[in-house]
């Protein structure tokens, strides 16, 4: 009867389950729509669903990974249902565990109200939701696209203009031409932009239909009623005199509009369009001038260097093993010193290629931002501790993936220990279930090697870039090796350290557990070899990677980019007067951007307008004087 009984309990808990599981799947569906972030300049008035901020393309997708995580999510939260029961002052004699797996489905799908037992759960489901958003760029592309907006130039398409009122079309183009950071420019192009989207819908304009402004009317009635509201004000002002203050305040004012129209046309656009190449399309036909996408390649720069360090790893795993073979102290096998040196390298290939990517794509992302600063700790730490978390995280994958038998004995264990000691068995003893805690614990000194990578790697990437030539290499070279070299000998001490003292106070792993304790000279050997592998992985990568992101910036290997480049140079020319004056501007830092130098801003189409600009006021036009060339004239 015993065991009908508990046949019978078993069952009903796993079809609580699976019916626990259908109800997170069809509720995580729509919960997805539901926005993550607060910034109400990037989001509509209607948020709901999300979907009108993804491209058609991505929406798909990202809603998948947002449900299959859900479910993830929802069976580890079930996995120590028992314990979670009593961390929430639940009593089960109540409550029973079949009911648990419907109350958790529940709660993460927002049925059960937001008590205090179960805030936590939801903070994790927002996290989760909001990770993805950021994932697929909602609503990070949003604000990047007004932000671009904002620095573009404007010149309206004449079949805009042409259905304008004459007075109309006069007066905005003689706004138009006024300086950029005039209330005149900017109000004539907050007129004509408005003029533009009051012409969708009524067969003028074919640029962008009606339907794909439906889901935000609420939004274009709040900017009418703004422009209505500053039309009244401008126009009584803008052609006398105003004092100072108060331009500033029509300024502030009118620039806020423009980000409302700026944020309406990119959920229009982004409504209708499957990639980002048409959203640029329709932002080229609708008269911003959009610089093309020409990003630096992280590939080119990172690879070799990385391919590098792995050959190199390896070849150095091996000498050590010769080394110690010379001086007798080596009693392994050759298949089986092969087959260490390979995970070594391919352990460190990975370790830091994560840290110089991230570094690259890091410092990247804040310039997109427009928050990096040349060499700013505010700047470098965020991406150091990243790329450290991310190496450390790369050295537990690697012990996983190489003793995988250990590993699920460990996991396995670990949760038959929690069953265990929920129900008032006792327990496992530590050592049968603690191998993957103690390896990924042992590993966090790493952590620092990683973070002194990125940051040193991100730091040696600013300056001239014309600094690329030996000499800038080897000093690179030598700044990242003896940093590196110290981290990763301190590193491996710590490491070893932390292993010998767990193992003399008896906590160590089942199979360590009659290991023999490192000698001082053993432990000075380690951490000898662990500083010297560092800093020749070290030198290595910085004999590379700054010197051939600079060369990059010096001399694009891409049409857009040497066009880019090209354009700029041409530019600075003519505005200074000379090629030596034009490429002493393009190729030094400047402090107009945060320390970087031109040739790399105009990379990011964020900053290309405003480094153009940026050149045309620094300097006045040098007009060339005429020269005598055989009794005539030339100019």
């Amino acid at each position: 009867m015993g065991d009908q009984t508990e046949m019978v309990h078993s069952f009903a808990e796993y079809w609580s389950i699976v019916a626990g599981c259908v109800v997170v799947l069809t509720y995580a569906k729509r919960r997805f729509n539901e926005p993550s972030g607060t910034n109400s300049k990037a989001l509509p008035q209607a948020v709901e669903p999300l979907r009108y901020l993804y491209l058609k393309s991505q929406y798909k997708t990202a809603r998948a990974v947002y449900v299959l995580a859900s479910v993830v999510l929802y069976l580890l939260l079930l996995l120590p249902g028992p314990l979670i029961m009593s961390v929430s002052n639940i009593d089960p004699k109540i409550f029973p565990p079949q009911a648990w797996a419907l109350l958790v489905a529940l709660v993460l799908v927002g049925f059960v109200p937001n008590t205090a037992n179960f805030r936590w759960v939801l903070t994790i489901e927002e996290e989760l939701r909001r990770f993805v958003h950021e994932r697929y760029f909602v609503p990070r592309r949003v604000e990047e696209t007004i932000s671009l907006l904002q620095d573009v130039s404007y010149d309206p398409p004449s079949a805009q203009t042409e259905m304008l009122p004459a007075p109309l079309r006069a007066a905005i183009f003689d706004g138009l031409k006024a300086p950029t950071n005039s209330l005149a420019y900017r109000w004539a192009r907050t007129r004509m932009l408005m003029a533009s989207l009051s012409q969708i819908g009524t067969g003028t304009s074919s640029l962008l239909t009606r339907a794909d402004f439906e889901p935000f009317e609420k939004d274009f009635e709040y900017i009418q009623e703004k422009y209505d509201e500053l039309s009244g004000k401008i126009e009584r002002v803008i052609d006398s005199d105003l004092e100072v203050e108060t331009e500033r305040k029509l300024k502030a004012a009118v620039d806020a509009l423009l980000d409302k129209i700026y944020a309406y046309i990119t959920w229009g656009v982004r409504q209708r369009a499957s990639t980002e190449g048409e959203i640029n399309e329709t932002l080229l036909t609708l008269g911003f001038d959009i610089p093309p996408e020409n990003d630096i390649s992280l590939f080119n720069v990172v690879f070799p260097a990385v391919l590098s360090v792995g050959g190199v790893a390896f070849v150095f795993s091996c000498l050590i093993d010769v080394l110690q073979a010379a001086f007798g102290n080596f009693e392994g096998k050759i298949a089986t010193t092969v087959v260490a040196a390979f995970a070594s390298a391919m352990a460190a290939s990975v370790m830091y290629w994560a840290a110089v990517h991230l570094a690259l794509s890091g410092r990247k992302d804040q310039i997109r931002r427009k928050v990096w600063h040349e060499r700013s700790p505010i700047c470098l730490v965020p991406i150091g501790i990243k790329a450290g978390l991310v190496t450390w995280a790369v050295i537990v994958v690697s012990t996983i993936v190489w003793h995988p038998i250990l590993t699920w004995d460990s996991m396995y264990s670990s949760w038959r220990a929690l069953k265990l000691s929920v129900v008032g068995s006792g327990g496992l003893p530590f050592s049968e279930w603690n191998y993957v805690f103690l390896k990924a614990a042992s590993a966090l000194p790493w952590l620092f090697a990683g973070l002194m990578v990125s940051s040193v790697i991100a730091w040696r990437l600013g300056g001239d870039v014309r600094k690329s030539d030996r000499s800038s290499q080897l000093r690179d070279a030598l700044w990242l090796g003896c940093w590196l070299g110290v981290t990763a000998s301190l590193a491996s001490l710590l490491q070893t350290s932390e292993v010998e003292y767990l193992r003399s106070v008896g906590v160590t792993t089942a199979t360590d557990s009659n290991a023999i304790p490192l000698t001082p000279s053993e432990i000075v050997w380690l951490t000898f070899s662990s500083g010297l592998a560092g800093f020749v992985c070290g030198t290595i990568l910085g004999l590379k990677v700054p010197a051939t992101y600079k060369m990059e910036l010096q001399r694009p290997t891409g049409k857009v980019g040497s066009k880019a480049l090209r354009d700029l140079l041409t530019l600075a020319e003519r505005t200074t007067g000379t090629r030596a004056a034009a490429e002493e501007w393009v190729f030094s830092p400047n402090e107009e951007l945060n320390g970087l130098t031109p040739a790399e801003g105009v990379r990011y189409r964020e900053l290309t307008t405003g480094v153009r600009r940026l050149i045309q006021t620094a300097y006045r036009p040098v007009r060339s004087m005429p020269s005598v060339i055989e009794g005539g004239l030339a100019s």
